[in-house]
């Protein structure tokens, strides 16, 4: 798969607790001593169900995170799957491990995730497809600039809106130059990407990198 661009996969890893594995971080590996198994022999194809049992404990964290470097195929298989249940608590590791695994030639893996009735899952998973071409993340991410809520699992506590702000600047280059310490510092933010969107949401074009308007 083609390599993610860099804050695509550090927006999506803002809602990760602190842990000792991290798809971004992996340790540099033990050399081998001799009579050891090869990697091969160990390796296993994951069966546990890694997205049903997730319940935001570090157990589980640590259980995703290793399904997804062992097994990317096997957790897509079960995110797919999951993102039609009805219960939002599974919904949210199925579109977090999509956001992780979906490349250019796979997004369609992630799309329905676009329009989950949570506003933050629809944005996590905007925040993963703005940076590989998406164009309907944008106004998903313009439509979270308007939310007071904060963004599961954030340590510290990140607030969407700014999650969603940070993307579109990462994305567009685009920077209101707006004051963060201002009381209305949101309703600011929100007022300006959707006047942006107004002014240059149907010229709009990917230029495989960046979001860019004539």
């Amino acid at each position: 798969m083609s390599r993610r661009p860099p804050f695509r996969s550090a927006i999506l890893l803002l809602a990760v607790p602190l842990l000792g594995c991290s798809l971004l971080t992996r340790a540099t590996p033990t050399p081998a001593e001799p009579g050891d198994p090869s990697p091969a022999a160990t390796s296993e194809p994951t069966a546990s169900p890694v997205i049903e049992s997730f319940d935001g404990s570090e157990e589980t964290w640590a259980a995703l995170h290793a399904a997804l470097e062992n097994d990317p195929q096997a957790v897509a298989a079960q995110a797919s799957a999951a993102l039609s249940s009805p219960d939002p608590d599974e919904r949210f590791p199925a579109v977090y491990a999509l956001g992780l695994i979906v490349d250019e030639t796979t997004v369609g893996l992630l799309r329905p995730a676009l329009d989950d009735p949570e506003p933050a899952l629809r944005a996590i998973a905007a925040g993963s497809l703005i940076g590989l071409g998406e164009a309907a993340s944008v106004p998903v991410l313009i439509e979270a600039t308007a939310s007071d809520e904060v963004l599961p699992f954030s340590h510290p506590p990140r607030l969407l809106w700014m999650f969603a702000d940070d993307a579109l600047r990462s994305y567009t280059g685009v920077d209101f130059g707006l004051d963060l310490a201002s009381q209305d510092v949101q309703r600011a933010t929100a007022d300006a990407w959707q006047a942006w969107w107004a002014a240059n949401g149907a010229s709009l074009t990917w230029d495989g990198s960046m979001w860019v308007s004539p």
